[in-house]
This record gives C-alpha cells, sequence and structure tokens, in this order.
C-alpha cells in the first residue's frame, strides 16, 4: 500500500512541474530552447530587412512615391522633397522593439517632410494575416518573415541594418 502511495505521489509531483515549467508562454522551457524570443532594450538591428508597399493601395499607385519611399527607408536624405500628397501606414510587428523604434524614427522623420505617415505595432501573427488578406498600405519585417509567393501585387526593397542605423536620428 506503502508503495502504491509514494508512485501517485511520485506521478502528481512530475506532473505538477511539467505543468509548472511550461504553463505559461514564455515558459521556462522557451527560455532555455529560445522558442520565443522576448523583448529586450538591447535588441539591435542586424542583418538585412525588407520593406513592402502593396501597389494596390491609393498612396503607391505612383511609382514616384513607391520610389520616394524606398529612399526614406534606406536612409537616403536628399530624397525627401516634400511631397505633401503622400500619406500611408506603415506596419510593423512588436516583439522587434529595434525595428519598431527604427519604424517610429522614420514616421518622424517623414511628417517633418510634409508626408503623413503611421505606424501600425501588430503580433507577429496579425501581421502576417493581414499582410496576406492584402490589408495594408506597406510593411517592414526580417527577410523570411513571409514568402514572395504571398505577396501579389507588392513593391519591395531590402535594406541593410547598416543603412538603417543612425539614419532616422
Amino acid at each position: 500500500m506503502l508503495r502504491k502511495i509514494i508512485i501517485v505521489l511520485c506521478t502528481v509531483a512530475a506532473v505538477t512541474g511539467i505543468g509548472f515549467f511550461t504553463y505559461r508562454p514564455p515558459s521556462f522551457l522557451d527560455g532555455i530552447t529560445g522558442a520565443t524570443k522576448r523583448i529586450s532594450d538591447n535588441d539591435k538591428l542586424e542583418g538585412s530587412y525588407i520593406f513592402v508597399m502593396n501597389t494596390d493601395a491609393d498612396c503607391f499607385k505612383l511609382k514616384e512615391n513607391r520610389e520616394l519611399l524606398k529612399a526614406a527607408m534606406s536612409g537616403e536624405e536628399e530624397i525627401f522633397l516634400g511631397n505633401t500628397e503622400l500619406s500611408f501606414s506603415l506596419a510593423v510587428s512588436g516583439d522587434e522593439k529595434a525595428l519598431t523604434d527604427y519604424a517610429q524614427g522614420v514616421k518622424e522623420k517623414l511628417q517633418k517632410n510634409g508626408i503623413n505617415a503611421s505606424v501600425c505595432i501588430y503580433d507577429r501573427v496579425m501581421l502576417r494575416s493581414r499582410i496576406l488578406a492584402g490589408k495594408y498600405d506597406s510593411f517592414v519585417s526580417t527577410r523570411g518573415f513571409i514568402e514572395a509567393e504571398a505577396l501579389e501585387h507588392s513593391d519591395f526593397s531590402v535594406i541593410t541594418a547598416e543603412n538603417m542605423k543612425g539614419k532616422t536620428q
């Protein structure tokens, strides 16, 4: 009888222990395995990113507007000539702090030059869903975030982290 009680107690302890370590994301195991990326103030822009504009959106039907925004995202300053007719939203994933900060900096710089820009921060899954549904003006994300085949009716450019650093200040 004592043996059965010990086995039951050990089983309950094991199930409780496993539940404790895997209960809420980001859980202890996620932290160990790196499955969940945690937001930290030390996030840095690294590698390359993709900037995509929806050519079906009214603001990006003109190629001149798309070229203006490509130049703005890559940090070219001589392009800012004050196109006051351009108004768009820039979607970004909220789990990448450095990328969100970069998007806010670009927004402020564009607004100083007469371009009405807004930044929309979404959860990673929601951003992907909106992109696949075509409900975006533009977005910036890491390369590999979404497959190129899913980006119908879009114009994009690849931006390196070196071009992005310090360009919005």
